[in-house]
């Protein structure tokens, strides 16, 4: 008791300070003067509780929220109740209704961003009138399966005076408005497979390039295209 005692300093009501007289927090743990050379090789850090998935659901619901442990082993228990969020060894915190990870496999990144991933059951995402904005650069976003779209789609419209013109890598629908008959110059067919895009041409006739008899758009007519991945195609004419 007396070495612990030499190493406990509290010199602030409510503060406790572990090699230190002056702790700058609830609890300060510090290494002490000879460990806190930059020379000094010692494991310094704090270890809290390890206890397997099993252990953990024995708990129940009675861990205060905030309350944080490492699970050592998932070979116990199961991913159900409490712990039903307990799917690997790592750090968990307790919500007030079940434990929480922290991260995963002692620090790796499970999110979108560093790999794939499989939904366990259905999940909808509640914008709260907020956007939610994908910026793809040259990359595409690829819904490989069935699309269900409830609700309106809101597509890009620009306006293009020019005579002649060259589509953008963001371009749908052009409203061209140009008083010369005039071309448009495509993108490539073989680095745009299924890609549409829409004119209408409101004052001269507007040459596509594209194959059918919507390739040139006629005053006050519109027409789209897509391209087969070879050339470009109408897909329909009004």
């Amino acid at each position: 008791m007396a070495m612990v005692t030499s190493l406990l300093y509290s010199s602030q009501v409510g503060k406790v300070g572990i090699n230190t007289s002056t702790p700058a927090a609830t609890l300060d743990i510090q290494p002490n003067t000879a460990n806190a050379l930059t020379t000094a090789t010692t494991a310094e850090g704090l270890l809290v509780p390890r206890v397997s998935r099993q252990r953990a659901a024995n708990m129940g619901t009675t861990p205060a929220v905030s309350t944080l442990i490492y699970v050592n082993s998932v070979a116990d228990g199961s991913a159900a109740g409490t712990t039903a969020n307990v799917d690997a060894v790592g750090f968990y915190y307790f919500n007030g209704s079940v434990w929480t990870k922290l991260n995963a496999g002692g620090g790796a990144d499970t999110s979108i961003y560093a790999g794939d991933g499989t939904l366990t059951s259905a999940r909808t995402v509640t914008q709260n009138n907020q956007n939610l904005t994908f910026t793809t650069g040259t990359g595409q976003f690829i819904v490989n399966g069935t699309n269900n779209l409830a609700g309106a789609q809101i597509m890009k419209i620009s306006d293009e005076s020019n005579a002649n013109f060259t589509i953008q890598p963001d371009d749908y629908m052009i409203h061209w408005t140009s008083g010369t008959a005039g071309t448009v110059t495509l993108p490539a067919a073989n680095v745009s497979t299924g890609r549409e895009l829409c004119f209408y041409a409101e004052n001269n006739v507007l040459n596509t390039g594209a194959l059918g008899n919507g390739g040139n758009v006629n005053t006050g007519f519109g027409t789209c295209i897509i391209s087969n991945g070879t050339i470009w195609i109408t897909k329909n004419s009004y």
